[in-house]
């Protein structure tokens, strides 16, 4: 399995593409990276149909991967804000840690924030889930209550930030199914 130059050349512009659109968090990067997202896995289908042998299946596996993540992330939360917020998933909690890094407040102060957590007699205080394009951000469930940590369009930051994900995942996922197709193709010789 050998990355091409040209292949790495393209993933760097696409993470430069996305730092910035993560950096900008507006509707037009959000649009812009969503829809590039969207017709690479559309481009990705037409490839695997396209394609044959180990390509095949470099293709299928992307597509497939990217297109799960996708439809994942898009699934309402508990707040019933897609893309999704507040999930348990790795990739989620760290779109939010790096929500707060990049849009004010430092990575010392998510782990241990300052202050209090909303004290009350049971330790939890309800507060009302941000309702979608309030402008309010996101917040960080900690010990025994909900501490809101940052402001700003985190939505456009989690559909960016999810789209990434969906990317770099299909991109793992074809590498190793290209890499299985190959070496099962070198076992039947």
């Amino acid at each position: 399995m050998r990355i091409q130059i040209k292949e790495l050349l393209l993933a760097i512009t696409i993470f430069a593409f996305a730092i910035v659109s993560l950096t900008r968090s507006d509707p037009l990067f959000d649009a812009l990276f969503f829809s590039f997202t969207l017709l690479t896995i559309l481009g990705g289908m037409v490839m695997a149909i396209g394609r044959q042998a180990a390509a095949r299946a470099f293709w299928i596996a992307f597509a497939m991967t990217a297109s799960l993540y996708i439809g994942f992330a898009h699934i309402e939360d508990e707040d019933e804000v897609r893309p999704r917020h507040y999930g348990p998933e790795l990739t989620t909690q760290l779109l939010r840690i790096g929500y707060n890094w990049m849009h004010g407040g430092s990575y010392d102060s998510i782990l241990d924030p300052p202050g209090e957590f909303f004290p009350s007699d049971s330790g939890l205080v309800e507060v009302e889930p941000p309702q979608p394009g309030s402008g309010t951000g996101l917040s960080l469930i900690l010990g025994g209550g909900q501490r809101i940590v940052s402001s700003g369009d985190s939505i456009s930051f989690m559909r960016v930030g999810h789209s990434s994900w969906a990317l770099l995942l299909g991109w793992i996922a074809a590498h190793c199914a290209e890499f299985v197709y190959l070496r099962s193709r070198r076992s039947d010789r």
